[in-house]
């Protein structure tokens, strides 16, 4: 019974993110990209963190593991997996509340700030910002050194991600 309760709040959550980040890009060839947040320029934060710097730039669907929205989650549509998930978790959530568009609005958004740094990174680093993936920037190599902040004794290098 487990595993279709899994495999239909996953295709829920999919489409409540993929939602999400289309209405964020626009009018733009990633917005109609088929799976729009398996690209490298989809990012989300969360502005219940203390440390904000620490939950800025996540990806799909590392997003879905944050623990401000593991505990606002109800994992189901309905009453009776609610109570079975929590029971088989063995802890309460914070709200038993359906993740609707309008609660996870109240707390994680697409990171348009972090869309703009990445789609000029990752143009930087030579690939589409509207194709391109996480995976295939971790595997590119390319590396990066900010001119503002980097002084003649001390320069800081950064990968992709680590720059946006």
């Amino acid at each position: 019974m487990l595993p279709p309760l899994a495999e239909n709040r996953a295709r829920e959550l999919t489409v409540q993110f993929t939602d999400m980040i289309r209405k964020a890009l626009g009018d733009t060839p990633a917005a109609r990209a088929e799976e729009p947040l398996k690209l490298a320029i989809t990012t989300f934060r969360c502005d219940l963190c203390e440390c904000s710097g620490r939950t800025m730039n996540m990806h799909w669907p590392e997003i879905v593991g944050h623990n401000c929205f593991m505990d606002r989650l109800s994992l189901g549509s309905d009453s009776y997996t609610n109570h079975l998930i929590n029971f088989l978790d063995g802890r309460p959530r914070i709200d038993q509340l359906h993740l609707d568009e309008a609660k996870l609005d109240e707390f994680l958004f697409v990171d348009s700030t972090g869309i703009r740094a990445a789609r000029e990174v990752i143009s930087i680093c030579g690939f589409d910002p509207d194709t391109a993936t996480p995976k295939e920037l971790d595997e590119c190599g390319v590396r990066l050194r900010c001119r503002f902040c980097a002084r003649i004794s001390e320069q800081e290098i950064f990968d992709w991600q680590s720059a946006v």
